[in-house]
């Protein structure tokens, strides 16, 4: 499910409410106080069915700034606060009343940057009464701005444009049209509000071109709005029709969903305090690609690895074929090649079933002869139990001492039987019982065995 984007556009005479979900339409709002617009914008939503909404603000460009630093403000320029104090010798405002921002590549391909501002004491009360009401703000962006950004990225117009455009339809003034000036690779160099009338858009005309004659500009209307023709001197512009509201809309959505980024974003600084990790967030951004392209890179090499493993499998299948035929022509190759060869290795042989020697069970009366055979001379035991089964037997001895219990598995050890070590246990006074299990090799010859001791 695509995320929803819930967005608020400031206007002359109050606000717009919308929403990214084709079902909603556009609410006009008057006047509002923070608080109110908060309280609007939490009922539309709740009204819309709008589950856990991105607020993006789209400011008027009233209450928006935007200036051309030169080259040497530029070099001064670390990071937003130094921005700020760079544009405080522009602007109506000290550094601390704005929040900015720039567009960093141009820091290093341009001779200037441009830049945009609004005033905190303007928005930073609706962040805050929005997001107290669960309704977090993601973008700030001026609303001509992302309608600018849908129609280069779309290229309704092109990158290297001026174009006059007509914003009514965001609550602009009638009387009045917004400039845009671009230069080849669509870095923004101009951006402000001129008279509508023909003699104030030849004066802008000619002042953006440097007194030369420009005929790459554009005029941009609303389909319902209408305006009176310019005159020859300022040449012969191309005349579009467009809906703004379209356009922005279908930014906002592209923003919400994270397939795009503005150019200007002023959600940040003391507009963002309500998310800690606005200032990491272009770090997490990298950790997040580093992580994605490492486990692409295991997941190509594991599939790489698989690739070479069922090629290495399919070589060796045919090889399996080829030494088939080779040994058995005129036959079938079976689908168990190898089960195959082996089953006619056998019968090569004079073998059946798996080739391997079967070993019979031993008679026990051989077993019990052997051990008694292999009992080491002069050590005194007693022989608690004897179990004797075919090679194999268990034997419980009472013994003076430990040693004893080596030396007599030693002595069997000697006579063909592989003993495990005894255990030993220490039973009455000082003598030991010792537990012994042993096997013995039926091919080995039964020995002369030294006498047993005293007590058997």
């Amino acid at each position: 499910m695509a995320p929803t984007g819930l967005v608020i556009i400031e206007r002359r005479d109050g606000w717009t409410l919308g929403a990214t979900v084709p079902k909603c339409d556009w609410t006009r709002l008057g006047p509002s106080d923070p608080v109110a617009l908060a309280e609007a914008a939490a009922s539309y939503a709740e009204r819309w069915r709008l589950r856990h909404p991105s607020v993006l603000i789209a400011t008027a460009t009233e209450s928006s700034y935007f200036a051309r630093l030169d080259a040497d403000a530029a070099r001064r320029i670390r990071d937003h606060a130094s921005l700020g104090f760079e544009l405080e010798r522009l602007l109506p405002l000290d550094a601390e009343e704005i929040v900015a921002d720039c567009i960093a590549a141009e820091r290093t391909v341009s001779e200037s940057v441009g830049a945009v501002a609004v005033a905190l004491d303007r928005w930073g009360p609706v962040v805050d009464a929005l997001e107290s009401l669960m309704l977090p703000v993601t973008h700030i962006v001026p609303a001509s701005l992302l309608v600018l950004q849908r129609a280069v990225e779309t290229e309704v117009i092109p990158k290297n444009s001026l174009s006059f455009w007509s914003m009514t339809a965001l609550g602009g003034e009638p009387t009045k049209v917004e400039l845009f000036d671009l230069d080849g690779v669509g870095r923004l160099m101009a951006w402000r509000s001129c008279g509508i009338d023909p003699r104030s858009v030849e004066r802008e005309v000619t002042l953006q071109s440097g007194g030369m004659d420009r005929d790459d500009w554009y005029w941009v209307t609303d389909p319902a709005f209408v305006v009176e023709s310019t005159s020859a001197e300022s040449g012969s512009p191309r005349y579009l029709s467009v809906d703004v509201l379209q356009l922005l809309t279908q930014q906002v959505r592209a923003l919400v969903s994270g397939r795009d980024d503005p150019w200007f974003d002023l959600r940040r600084g003391p507009l963002a305090r309500h998310d800690p990790l606005r200032p990491y967030r272009s770090r997490l951004r990298t950790f997040a690609v580093a992580a994605a392209v490492f486990w692409a890179t295991i997941v190509g090499v594991c599939v790489a690895k698989g690739m070479q493993y069922r090629e290495q499998t399919s070589q060796n299948e045919r090889l399996q074929a080829e030494r088939f035929r080779d040994a058995l022509p005129g036959q079938r190759i079976p689908s168990a090649i190898l089960g195959r060869m082996r089953s006619e290795r056998e019968k090569a042989i004079g073998q059946r079933g798996s080739g391997l020697a079967v070993e019979l069970p031993g008679r026990a009366t051989d077993t019990l002869v052997a051990m008694l055979a292999g009992l080491p001379e002069h050590i005194d035991m007693e022989i608690r139990e004897l179990r004797i089964s075919g090679n194999e037997l268990s034997i419980e001895l009472l013994l003076e001492s430990q040693d004893d219990a080596g030396r007599v598995a030693a002595a069997i050890q000697n006579e063909g039987f592989s003993a495990d070590p005894p255990a030993t246990v220490l039973v009455g006074g000082n003598r030991v019982q010792a537990s012994l299990r042993a096997r013995r090799n039926a091919s080995a010859p039964i020995g002369s065995g030294g006498n047993v001791g005293a007590s058997r």
